[in-house]
């Protein structure tokens, strides 16, 4: 079998070289092929099934992401929640000398909402902050 092959740890519950292989082979239309199994880290045998087109789900569950969304082996792929960009705010402010080179935590309004927000050290005059 052609690629890359790493060398183990430790021994008895290292890292298995060959499983390594297997995932990418078994990922990618290589390697051992269907049905392959390759050891865990803790002793376990994982089994590594090829066909069809690289699943991305597949790839997260290998990192604790589950087992893939609709997996035979139960658990699920589910991406964490992305937080929503808010709308851009634009408002002015005169700062004093101090406030623009130690920066400081102001209070603005913008379409007709106040808010606090803080301004960072070394702000230049006309320069947006986020």
């Amino acid at each position: 079998m052609g690629g890359a092959r790493f060398a183990g740890g430790s021994g008895a519950g290292g890292f298995d070289a060959g499983a390594f292989s297997d995932i990418f082979g078994s990922m990618f239309g290589g390697g051992a092929g269907a049905g392959a199994y390759g050891a865990g880290g803790n002793g376990s045998r994982i089994r590594f099934q090829s066909g069809g087109n690289p699943n991305i789900n597949d790839i997260f569950s290998m990192f604790g992401g589950g087992a893939g969304a609709g997996s035979p082996y139960g658990g699920g792929y589910e991406q964490a929640a992305q937080p929503e960009d808010g709308e851009d705010r634009n408002s002015k402010i005169n700062l004093t000398f101090r406030q623009s080179v130690k920066g400081a935590t102001v209070s603005l309004s913008a379409d007709g909402k106040k808010f606090k927000t803080h301004v960072p050290a070394g702000v230049h005059d006309g320069q947006k902050i986020r």
